[in-house]
């Protein structure tokens, strides 16, 4: 056994797939929010800067620096 939650899995692949998204996608944080299943996009980014200590937009940006 693994001794990893699955809450835990959950977050990590939500924030692959975020991750992804915001790095080599043109969509809106807004659609990739509700792409992911969040109920709102200020949730989604509430989610990822706990979860990262970054928020989503500062990620788009520094990509495309």
């Amino acid at each position: 056994m693994l001794n990893v939650s699955s809450k835990s899995i959950i977050i990590e692949q939500l924030l692959i797939r975020s991750r992804h998204a915001l790095k080599f996608s043109n969509k809106t944080i807004k659609e990739i929010s509700y792409e992911l299943g969040f109920s709102t996009p200020d949730y989604f980014s509430y989610f990822f800067k706990t979860q990262t200590g970054t928020k989503p937009s500062l990620l788009r940006r520094s990509v495309g620096s």
